[in-house]
């Protein structure tokens, strides 16, 4: 049985075991400076290491402490930014596209943030410096090749391909990109052929060609 009258220092607070045992526990305590367990840490390894407190200071709270940063506001794992642009075909890239011209996503379901935009039917911006991951697909007849451009330089780690016959088409990749950056999905200017992005695939309906852009910091 804990004795309730001992007491153990952390970080310039001062605990009764029966604090501690509590704490763990996962009640909620509330210390002699008045801070509730939330704002005021928790107990790592038994009783001998303390996480101070991670939330920024309140009135009467971590008085006696330097108060810690404000908790960041897109903590790790959380996105900075996304969007989906897309095409349906038909009516969209009605024509074979080029070497050295771009897909077209015309549309766009989701936006959130202020990192990404549009620019063309074709084009997107990217106006924050930051890693972006970057996903795009659209079935194609024929045999195929399609590679992200930035600021219309063509990114070849990002070359995807597809053999002969009539299939989808995908690809992903990280991208670094500078401030009010271009991004766009390109039949590689040294192709051979135009690509034809294929309508109404496996059916009567339209079907889909996606770029799905996130901030990822």
């Amino acid at each position: 049985m804990f004795n309730t009258t001992k007491t153990i220092f952390a970080s310039n607070f001062l605990f009764t075991e029966y604090d501690i045992l509590h704490t763990l526990k996962g009640g909620a305590l509330l210390n002699r400076y008045n801070c509730s367990e939330n704002q005021f840490g928790d107990f790592q390894n038994s009783f001998n290491r303390y996480r101070p407190c991670i939330q920024p200071c309140c009135s009467g709270c971590c008085c006696n402490i330097e108060c810690p940063l404000p908790v960041p506001q897109n903590p790790p794992g959380s996105f900075l930014g996304y969007a989906d642009f897309y095409a349906l075909m038909p009516p969209d890239n009605s024509e074979s596209i080029a070497p050295g011209e771009d897909v077209e996503f015309p549309e766009q379901s989701f936006i959130g943030g202020t990192s990404i935009g549009r620019a063309t039917d074709s084009s997107f911006n990217l106006f924050d410096a930051g890693t972006y991951l970057v996903l795009f697909e659209a079935t194609v007849d024929a045999s195929a090749q399609l590679v992200l451009t930035l600021n219309g330089t063509e990114l070849s780690y990002t070359l995807v391909g597809r053999n002969v016959g009539g299939s989808q088409i995908s690809g992903m990749a990280i991208v670094n990109a500078t401030e009010d950056s271009v991004l766009t999905v390109r039949n590689p200017a040294s192709a051979n052929s135009p690509v034809v992005i294929t309508p109404t695939g496996g059916g009567e309906l339209s079907i889909s060609a996606h770029l799905i852009i996130i901030r990822l910091q």
